[in-house]
């Protein structure tokens, strides 16, 4: 097993070689293409407001009676510029880190409100309420999803107290939470003629694995059982851990576990199952060939 401080100590002996950029340049045109195509997809599918999906769902009818009424009187084109310069600020500003989250979006939505629609409280007031109803199902969402990953996540200590997914190596007598558990079942359950490729195997299937694991159960409860198993084949842990780094952050987005993908998909009204359903194929695909561009540039050697 690799020790909490090994690890990354591990990676960290690996300095980034300006000699890889034209591998990064790489896999962001291939990410722009993928998103490219997947649009054309949706597209052909039927979606957009004028698609055979929005006809369906009267959702065209419902965007000319705003058109005509309640959505002509709150639009603001002439300040359109102003609204994206807003935006890219507030973008900069939690890049900047200086500030906590949360302070960017306050600041943002009060000069929003007050540049485009003055200091009338029943204006700021009528903005607030058109919006409320979709926050407030998105925050409840986010909370009970955060709920539920603490009880697949948290491990319980000899003395009852919670130990977190983060705690790499667990100490004696404690009850490992439900993703440990099915970690050290997945990796039980590989053969062991694939131990000499085991990087090969956990980049394959880390899409799927993605759908059951968070990002920190992932990473800290997961690597670091599949990185012990593969020592006992003499498998070094850099291409186990860029195999799950690389081909696992390709599915973030389509994982129930993420809060962002939950986010995305409730403010898009589109079921989270719809969309795993219409994506995972695609994803899956994505992953892989990307572990093999991996292995083509020796990033991932076999």
């Amino acid at each position: 097993m690799v020790s909490s401080g090994q690890f990354p100590r591990m990676c960290s002996d690996r300095r980034i070689d300006e000699s890889r950029l034209p591998i990064q340049i790489f896999g962001i045109a291939l990410a722009l293409a993928h998103a490219a195509l997947s649009g054309w997809q949706e597209k052909r599918r039927g979606a957009g407001l004028h698609g055979r999906l929005a006809e369906t769902e009267g959702v065209v009818e419902a965007t000319e009676q705003a058109q005509s009424g309640e959505v002509s009187e709150l639009a603001r084109p002439k300040l359109f510029l102003f609204n994206i310069l807003l935006t890219v600020a507030v973008i900069v500003m939690l890049i900047w880190d200086v500030f906590p989250s949360y302070f960017p979006f306050m600041l943002g939505v009060a000069v929003a409100l007050f540049v485009n629609y003055g200091f009338t409280a029943k204006m700021h007031k009528k903005i607030i309420n058109l919006h409320a109803g979709p926050a407030l199902m998105m925050c409840s969402t986010l909370m009970g999803a955060a709920v539920l990953m603490g009880i697949l996540t948290t491990s319980l200590g000899a003395d009852g107290k919670a130990i977190s997914a983060k705690v790499m190596e667990l100490p004696e007598g404690t009850i490992p939470s439900v993703v440990r558990c099915l970690a050290a079942i997945v990796s039980g359950i590989l053969p062991a003629a694939l131990g000499q490729h085991l990087p090969l195997v956990i980049g394959v299937l880390s899409v799927p694995l993605a759908l059951a694991f968070d990002t920190d159960s992932y990473f800290y409860g997961m690597l670091p059982v599949v990185i012990g198993i593969g020592q006992a084949f003499g498998v070094d842990a850099l291409p186990i851990a860029v195999a799950m780094v690389v081909c696992r952050n390709c599915a973030t987005f389509i994982s129930p576990m993420v809060p962002a993908t939950l986010l995305g998909t409730g403010l898009a009204e589109v079921d989270i199952k719809d969309h795993i359903k219409a994506s995972f194929l695609y994803v899956w695909g994505f992953s892989i060939l990307c572990m093999f561009v991996a292995i083509l540039f020796g990033i991932m050697p076999l």
